[in-house]
């Protein structure tokens, strides 16, 4: 009896180290609904599709997508029934469950003014009405997690533009390079 409440506890122990350090992922913005595509025309009726990709599993987000004054939203079409606010203003949506990713959030329909430069970019970004500025996520043991960054259209590239994820540039020091590669 000993041995198996042992075993509980390890095993209950070692499932809550891993929760600790469960990953927010990305909200990714593609142009196709196949998730494949980062490239989007410079005008016309827009159809972008959303994923909550590469976290441990999550229960809301919260996030904004920046035009830049190029795209206007006209329409917003969720997957989940409880979402607070619109994508060009600030958007929160909550699963009603843990899912495991990636998680398709949803499309969005936007109309381009023609007046994107070639390689510039639609964002996702931090909602500017949540606590952090940052977009958000809340995870299965409603813990909420900053994202390090959002993913980005571009536009009217001829391929030779680069779309995907934003990773930010993290401050180090030689000391931590070194660590990387052992004490050599």
């Amino acid at each position: 009896m000993k041995k198996a409440l042992l075993l509980v506890v390890g095993l209950s122990m070692i499932f809550t180290a891993s929760l600790a350090f469960a990953q927010a992922g990305n909200v990714v913005i593609y142009s196709d609904p196949g998730y494949t595509s980062c490239d989007t025309p410079n005008s016309g009726t827009l159809f972008w599709y959303l994923r909550h990709e590469g976290h441990n599993g999550a229960t809301a987000v919260n996030f904004k997508i920046d035009g830049h004054g190029n795209f206007i939203r006209l329409a917003d079409s969720w997957n989940f029934p409880v979402v607070v606010g619109q994508s060009d203003v600030g958007v929160g949506i909550a699963y009603g469950a843990c899912l495991a990713a990636p998680t398709a959030l949803g499309s969005t329909i936007w109309t381009g003014l023609g007046t994107a430069a070639p390689c510039s970019t639609v964002d996702v970004v931090g909602d500017p009405g949540s606590p952090t500025g940052n977009i958000e996520g809340v995870d299965c043991t409603f813990n909420n997690k900053t994202f390090p960054g959002g993913s980005f259209l571009t536009v009217a590239s001829d391929g030779s533009c680069q779309c995907g994820i934003v990773v930010p540039v993290q401050e180090t020091n030689w000391g931590q390079i070194k660590a990387l590669y052992g004490n050599n």
